[in-house]
């Protein structure tokens, strides 16, 4: 694991209909059966150390979650949220001091991809 979105994809792979089907902004997706989730990180803030190192790191990541089934979708959605609280975690050269996600703005639809999309942003507070 050397980076928080790898851990986001770690615990997007814990959901059945999602496994193998989070990708980062630059994926191409436009052949991706739904449901998928696409993410970026949108803020990352970190403290110093006493070395003057970067030492804990709060990253802001935007989940964006698409399906052609909006039932199937708030499904995925609500097993995203549980998937993305996390307290505490050791994953190899990152360790995660706590993960939780909140629900962004209401419905909405790609017209692009004629799907459904909801959202979650993830607050991620880590060491690496």
């Amino acid at each position: 694991m050397k980076n928080v979105e790898e851990f986001i994809v770690s615990r997007l792979d814990t959901i059945e209909a999602l496994r193998g089907r989070g990708y980062p902004t630059a994926a191409q997706v436009g052949d991706t059966d739904p449901p998928f989730a696409i993410f970026r990180v949108t803020r990352e803030d970190y403290e110093t150390d006493l070395d003057g190192d970067a030492g804990i790191r709060t990253a802001m990541i935007r989940i964006e979650f698409f399906d052609d089934d909006n039932d199937r979708l708030c499904a995925v959605l609500e097993a995203a949220e549980k998937a993305l609280k996390v307290d505490s975690a050791d994953l190899d050269d990152i360790y995660i001091y706590s993960s939780r996600a909140r629900r962004g703005d209401e419905d909405d639809l790609d017209g692009t991809l004629d799907l459904f999309v909801k959202n979650l942003t993830a607050t991620v507070v880590y060491w690496r």
